[in-house]
This record gives structure tokens, C-alpha cells and sequence, in this order.
């Protein structure tokens, strides 16, 4: 395939490294040096393009992308408020989109599970849930978009459960701890606490490796589709 790359921070850097080494070819990455170039770029012939920018400059990067019929998988988070958007413009233009706010395969596994949980848990209602994530000092946004997904599943199968909270929580909502130590990679916690006993659910992120390869498959999957996709439609694919 041959990629573009918006966003070439530490993800991007990263995603263009793999890419290459399975036989990817990246014909431009975005930053802020050549960001004017954003409107042009067609003129590359990409196939798709994987963005990991920063929230302020998401729905932006994406609108030109979609305009100029771009596929394009999108990992930056905290901008989901647009999303609706988003997925009208996608279908306007007659384009491609791939949002996810965790591209770990391993974590989209965890998704799966803290989805079956959340049902089960959803008939006993002794246990409160929470959830706790650890990411890096320089992350933007909190709580991670993980976090909001895994919680959003959660309240989705809670009918006592309406919404979610930073740091704290009520009778009608749950708590999201947010957690900012050195260069931490990523770490979810799902927890249920009763007077009796605990349950956890957790996944530990060791590098960036299990993002970037997910993306890269995101980006195969999405290449030669037009619509709205997400990371659950990616693993089907992949374990056919």
C-alpha cells in the first residue's frame, strides 16, 4: 500500500518504520513543518491514510482527508464529540473511515471481554465498577479514549449507570481514574468491588509495537472499502 502518515510524533515515526519493513510504502508524512500540504494530498496517490495527531487538530485532518477521498484510519482521541460529523461527511464524500480509540489487537480483545463481562456483571449488583488508567506524563487528553470505550460498554449493559466521571463518582455513575507516571505505554484496569470480593480486568501495554501493528492492519482492512468500520470489524476480518 502506499500511505500517508498525518501526525509524525512518536506513533507516526513509529507506524512509518513498520510500514516499511512489510513492504508499506509512505509517500509523505504530516507535521507541522509541511502541514500546508494537507490540501494536496492527492497529488501523492496514497491508498489510505493512518492519522495520530493531537485532538485540536483531528477534526480538521480529517475533513481534508475525507473531502480528497482519502481512506483514512484515525487513532487520535478526544475529539469523538464531532465523531457523528465525521461519519456524515465520510458518507457525503463517499469515502472510508476507521476510527478506534485503541488499535492494540490485544486491547480490542480486552474490548470483546469487558463487553460478555458487563453483561454478566449487569445482574449483580453488589459490585461497583470503575476503571483506572495509567498512561505517560506527555498524553493530552484524560482520561484515554480506552478508558471512555471500555467505559461507554460498561453503562451500555448498566441500567443504574448513566454516565461516567473523572476521578470520582455518584450512585448514577462510575469513576474513571486517571493516572499520568514517566513513560508508562498504556495500562486499562476494569475493576468490580463488592464488600465481599474483587474483579479485575486489565491489560498491560509493553511498547507501541501491538498500536502500530494494529493500525497497519486497520489500514490493509480499510484499503479498496468505502464507509464507516471500526477495530471489531477488523478482527472478523483477520480471524476468518
Amino acid at each position: 500500500m502506499k500511505i500517508a502518515i498525518i501526525g509524525y510524533g512518536k506513533m507516526g515515526k513509529a507506524i512509518g518504520q513498520m510500514a516499511e519493513k512489510q513492504g508499506h510504502e509512505v509517500v509523505i508524512a504530516i507535521n507541522s513543518a509541511n502541514k500546508h500540504q494537507m490540501d494536496h494530498l492527492q497529488l501523492y496517490h496514497p491508498d489510505v491514510a493512518i492519522e495520530f495527531s493531537t485532538p485540536s487538530s483531528a477534526v480538521r485532518n480529517l475533513e481534508q482527508l475525507i473531502e480528497q477521498q482519502i481512506p483514512v484510519v484515525c487513532g487520535t482521541t478526544a475529539w469523538h464529540d464531532q465523531y457523528d460529523y465525521i461519519c456524515k461527511l465520510t458518507k457525503d464524500y463517499n469515502s472510508a473511515l476507521l476510527y478506534a480509540s485503541n488499535y492494540s489487537v490485544g486491547m480490542n480483545l480486552m474490548f470483546r471481554m469487558n463487553e460478555q463481562l458487563a453483561k454478566v456483571m449487569s445482574k449483580f449488583e453488589s459490585y461497583k465498577p470503575s476503571i483506572t488508567e495509567i498512561h505517560h506524563v506527555h498524553k493530552l487528553d484524560a482520561p484515554s479514549g480506552t478508558a471512555v470505550t471500555l467505559a461507554e460498554q460498561i453503562i451500555n449493559e448498566q441500567s443504574k449507570i448513566g454516565s461516567w466521571e473523572l476521578d470520582h463518582s455518584s450512585s448514577h455513575s462510575m469513576a474513571i481514574k486517571s493516572l499520568r507516571e514517566g513513560e508508562v505505554i498504556g495500562t486499562h484496569h476494569v475493576h468490580y468491588k463488592s464488600e465481599i470480593d474483587d474483579i479485575t480486568l486489565s491489560h498491560v501495554a509493553h511498547n507501541r509495537e501491538g498500536f502500530v501493528a494494529g493500525a497497519l492492519l486497520a489500514a490493509e482492512y480499510l484499503y479498496s472499502r468505502k464507509g464507516i468500520h471500526t477495530m471489531q470489524d477488523v478482527l472478523s476480518w483477520a480471524l476468518k
